[in-house]
């Protein structure tokens, strides 16, 4: 009469410790975080490619397009194969650098991106920024999620600047958007960002299934997060999202741009964890230096020209006088 109550209790302990071993690795597929990305578990392809710690997803060379997503899926939408419903309720934060090597001349932007598949080999790298082509852009089967990071006016998506976060829903034409700035928490009011100036900023994404919000916060890196968010749109996200998601960055550049993530924090279960300034790899400013480099070198032929006229005009103005003198002696 023991021995079947010790069995069965044994059996039952076992369940148990199978159930929390699932529960355990279920959360590792859904909850990440990564202060610079050696190591990192990511699927890479295009010029995206890890550097000293730093995702880059494109450099300096002109029309690239990279992609880097989580190898792993994670479960979003609402029915599975055993009738439970998955919360669509989803956090993350990164951290991101744009590079130019020439002011007012660059990239598209980059994307954080949720889609059904990590392939993206039929997509055009520019405009669509990687995510699509002109005959799949807008189309309900894609089932994808974008928040755009776009430094390029494309009246054709109808863009409204050249400086903007934008909530794509399967094709690059916004549903919302706004300029690039954040709400200053100490000054009570929002306060401009440029995009590509080269300076590490902050993006938060937060969505929640009950209120059916998704908020877009933007701030610079020494700022923490805002009290207001950028962008707050309503939407169900049942309606376009599958059961299992990839969820990545996609970025495209025209001319010279690079485009980094610093760190990356995601949770599907909960708020994502807060990244650590101190951990993250030094972003690299080649980009910068070239830029200010080429500002001296115009500014430096220019005062050589300025010069070698005055001088060719002094020379002028004496040899004519001389010659002057001349015919009157």
């Amino acid at each position: 009469m023991l021995m079947p109550m010790v069995l069965h209790s044994l059996q039952f302990l076992i369940i148990l410790c199978i159930y929390f071993i699932c529960l355990a690795f279920a959360q590792n597929e859904d909850q990440f975080i990564y202060n610079g990305f050696h190591q990192a578990n990511l699927h890479l392809e295009g010029s995206a490619q890890i550097y000293n710690g730093l995702l880059q997803l494109s450099s300096m060379s002109p029309n690239q397009v990279g992609h880097a997503f989580y190898t792993l899926p994670s479960k979003f939408n609402t029915s599975s194969s055993s009738g439970l419903k998955s919360s669509l309720s989803f956090s993350t934060n990164f951290v991101f650098a744009m590079v130019r090597q020439f002011p007012n001349i660059g990239g598209y932007g980059l994307t954080f991106t949720i889609s059904p598949s990590k392939d993206f080999s039929n997509a055009s790298a520019h405009p669509l920024l990687g995510l699509f082509n002109f005959s799949n852009d807008g189309l309900a089967t894609n089932h994808i999620l974008a928040i755009e990071l776009d430094t390029h006016k494309n009246d054709n998506f109808g863009d409204i600047d050249d400086n903007h976060v934008g909530i794509d829903v399967n094709g690059l034409q916004s549903v919302e958007a706004a300029t690039a700035m954040y709400f200053s928490n100490k000054e009570g009011r929002n306060i401009s960002l440029k995009l590509t100036s080269g300076d590490p900023m902050h993006l938060w994404i937060d969505y929640d299934e009950a209120e059916k919000i998704l908020n877009v916060t933007l701030a610079p890196t020494y700022i923490p997060k805002p009290n207001q968010p950028l962008l707050s749109k309503r939407i169900d996200l049942s309606q376009y999202l599958l059961e299992y998601m990839y969820v990545g960055f996609s970025a495209s550049s025209a001319i010279s741009a690079s485009y980094y993530i610093l760190g990356w924090s995601f949770n599907k279960s909960g708020q994502s964890q807060n990244l650590d300034d101190s951990k993250l790899p030094p972003l690299l400013q080649q980009g910068k230096t070239k830029e200010n480099t080429g500002l001296q070198t115009k500014n430096l032929v220019i005062t050589v020209i300025l010069v070698l006229v005055t001088i060719t005009g002094a020379v002028y103005i004496l040899r004519r006088k001389k010659y002057e003198e001349i015919r009157e002696d």
